[in-house]
């Protein structure tokens, strides 16, 4: 289906939300839209929440190489990023992309609920909750977000 995504520049802070079924085309032009972007703040922190997505991902392991790839030609902004992924049933994917990440210099986390990611990256839960919980609900109701 898609994904959701809000910067908040000053705080260098970025919530993304994923849900339903997301292909691997829809993931990459995700990201390289995402790193294009003019207000993708150096060193962010992202909070990620994957709950509601399943990722078509058939060779796991090879996406997530070309994945960080494409991160490696923005090392400059994401060098020093910390990543809170908040994941169920793709956990293990998520581990496998926290492994990679360090070749990067980017602290990942694959957490199982909420509120531990938040407490580790600074950030309100209560704010993160709300936006990512309406931003979900949007997703799964439509075939694209407004």
């Amino acid at each position: 289906m898609g994904n959701a995504y809000a910067i908040m520049k000053d705080e260098r802070l970025i919530f993304e939300v994923w849900a339903g079924k997301i292909t691997k085309e829809e993931l990459f032009q995700h990201e390289r839209r995402h790193l294009r972007d003019p207000d993708f703040p150096v060193s962010p922190r992202l909070l990620v929440d994957i709950t509601g997505a399943s990722f078509d991902l058939t060779a796991g392991e090879e996406e997530i190489q070309t994945f960080i790839a494409l991160y490696q030609e923005h090392r400059d902004r994401i060098t020093g990023a910390k990543v809170a992924i908040v994941a169920t049933k793709d956990f293990n994917l998520a581990k496998v992309y926290e492994k990679h990440a360090l070749t990067l210099s980017i602290d990942v986390i694959v957490f199982n609920e909420i509120g531990n990611a938040c407490t580790w990256l600074g950030v309100d839960e209560t704010e993160a909750r709300a936006w990512m919980n309406s931003k979900r609900t949007l997703l799964l109701s439509s075939s694209s977000i407004a």
